[in-house]
């Protein structure tokens, strides 16, 4: 049984299984904005039914005080042999060669991880994160960043899971410098809601033609009529990172 808004209990539902990890999904732009914030009962029921799918030898070493941390770790490293090599040694340098065993004995157990399974796995951990001592989390997040960048590219399913965990880390290290939400207009935030569609546009189409007109109509429903030219950021990385405030 579960909870939606105020407190209404929600039925049990038998869990739909997980769709093929190489299946395209459609989605309505409209309907998933109307769910910000706003769960439906059938929310509730696929989010458990991700978590239940996970395997629980995964989740008790998500929940461990001693696993957590090269169990987020060995999420990040790469399925080929040379590259994996270097984030290990990464991890030796930032946290030592117990670790690094540690997250090379992990790594198979991940290789069967459904795409969907990844983000809600690593919020599994965040408990037993928080409970490390500031020095471990602070090499945590610096291994993190230098294992995504062992091979020069960091695409997006990795920049999202190492800045999920870093913030919920930097959280957990120091809670003031946590962002507070302001009281700014989206006008006032242009460039930066234009550098967020653009990336997203760019990432969510292979072609330019569709891109571009993906992100046309983003820029539409938000600005109306101005005309802004399609031109993604080359460090899309650094603009992300910089928008996000």
């Amino acid at each position: 049984m579960g909870l939606a808004g105020g407190g209404s209990p929600v039925p049990s539902m038998p869990a739909p299984p997980l769709p093929a990890a190489d299946r395209a999904l459609a989605l309505e732009p409209r309907g998933v904005s109307a769910q910000v914030a706003n769960p439906a009962r059938d929310d509730y029921v696929a989010a458990g039914s991700i978590a239940a799918s996970i395997a629980p030898p995964l989740l008790e070493l998500a929940r461990g005080q001693h696993t957590s941390v090269p169990l987020v770790l060995a999420m990040v490293v790469d399925a080929d042999e040379a590259l994996s090599r270097r984030q290990l040694a990464a991890v030796e340098r930032r946290l030592g060669g117990e670790a690094a065993r540690l997250v090379a004995e992990l790594r198979p157990h991940l290789a069967g991880l459904h795409p969907m399974q990844v983000l809600p796995l690593a919020a599994i951990a965040f408990p037993a994160l928080r409970r490390q001592s500031r020095s471990v989390l602070d090499r945590l997040v610096e291994a993190l960043d230098e294992m995504v960048h062992a091979d020069g590219v960091v695409d997006l399913h990795e920049y999202c899971l190492v800045r999920l965990v870093t913030i919920h880390l930097v959280e957990a290290m120091d809670p003031g410098r946590v962002a507070v939400i302001g009281s700014l207009k989206l006008v006032d935030c242009k460039p930066e809601v234009v550098a967020l569609l653009s990336i997203l546009a760019s990432v969510g189409h292979e072609g330019r033609v569709d891109a571009s007109r993906a992100f046309a109509a983003g820029i539409g429903a938000l600005f109306g009529s101005d005309a802004i030219g399609f031109a993604p950021p080359g460090d899309w990385r650094t603009a992300l990172d910089e928008a996000w405030p």
